[in-house]
């Protein structure tokens, strides 16, 4: 008979409990910052006309969009673009014998894949470096300006978004590669000597040995980098792009309801970022592999050690 599964009725009694404290302090500051005055909530129906011609809320959900859609198709991009690149650094020499010439390929073969592997790295080393080492709004910043002398021609709300999907993509490929990175390397090195002794090519290794366990690792970091790049895309208004810290600034100086728009535009934000932060608690304690770079969480040392009474 096994042992009974933890109960899970106090996660969740604390989830509902910091939710309530939350909401319980957000109106105790906004009844502070308002000069007692009450919250008018009927300032998300009316209607601004002009540029946006909407109301409010239809205004601010269709700028979320925008906020969400660039940081999908950033993150989507630069998943491809990390995993390449942090498996080019994480990539380590053959054995003695093979780069010799030895029960291996030709030596000229061998030193050429040594030189292509070395360059590389370097290469990699650069790109993350250089994305790591340096402000998003200075990146953002740069592109544009780079792209509004290279396409005159394009539209300019177009060619703002574009620059700011690309900017937050190159970004974001940087950090996700130091998270595969990370991944990659933590496989012991015996696992890939074994697969290399067996004669599995780098791919066949990677694909049959390093990457099952890898993955596991780096599911929950790129999820932190998911809701982090979400949060960094406000930096867009900063090139005119469309999006939810634009239009709160834009409606400011319509109707300067200020504190009711960003009660409204912190709660956007919290509803994207703290469901995703709770997927990246539950997967840290499914997805941990004891023994692998990290030990097991309390809960899942508690459910391990049932399993073992089978």
């Amino acid at each position: 008979m096994s042992a009974p599964q933890p109960p899970v009725t106090r996660d969740w009694l604390d989830i509902v409990l910091g939710a309530s404290v939350t909401i319980v302090m957000v109106v105790v500051l906004a009844l502070l910052l308002v000069g007692g005055r009450t919250l008018d909530f009927g300032y998300y129906t009316t209607f601004i006309g002009g540029r946006y011609a909407a109301p409010v809320y239809q205004i601010l959900l269709s700028a979320a969009v925008v906020s969400v859609g660039a940081t999908v198709i950033a993150f989507a991009i630069g998943l491809g673009l990390g995993f390449l690149t942090g498996w080019a650094r994480a990539l380590r020499p053959r054995p003695r014998r093979e780069r010799a010439g030895l029960h291996g390929p030709p030596l000229a073969r061998t030193l050429l894949g040594a030189a292509g592997r070395r360059l590389s790295r370097r290469l990699a080393d650069f790109y993350v470096e250089t994305m790591r080492g340096t402000p998003l709004l200075i990146q953002v910043v740069l592109l544009w300006s780079i792209l509004q002398t290279a396409l005159p021609s394009w539209d300019p709300t177009v060619r703002n978004l574009f620059t700011g999907v690309l900017a937050m993509t190159i970004n974001t490929g940087g950090y996700q590669a130091e998270t595969f990175r990370g991944g990659f390397q933590a496989v012991a090195p015996g696992q890939v000597e074994a697969a290399h002794a067996l004669g599995m090519t780098r791919w066949l290794t990677m694909r049959h040995v390093v990457l099952p366990q890898a993955f596991r690792l780096v599911i929950p970091p790129l999820l932190n980098e998911f809701i982090a790049l979400f949060k960094a895309s406000s930096l867009l208004s900063w090139i005119g792009v469309i999006e939810l810290t634009k239009v709160g600034k834009d409606l400011t100086f319509v109707n300067p309801h200020v504190f009711e728009l960003f009660l409204l535009l912190t709660a956007i934000y919290l509803v994207v970022t703290v469901p995703l932060s709770r997927v990246v608690s539950v997967l840290e304690e499914r997805l941990r592999i004891p023994g692998l770079g990290v030990q097991a969480l309390p809960r899942q040392a508690r459910r391990l050690r049932g399993r073992a009474t089978l």
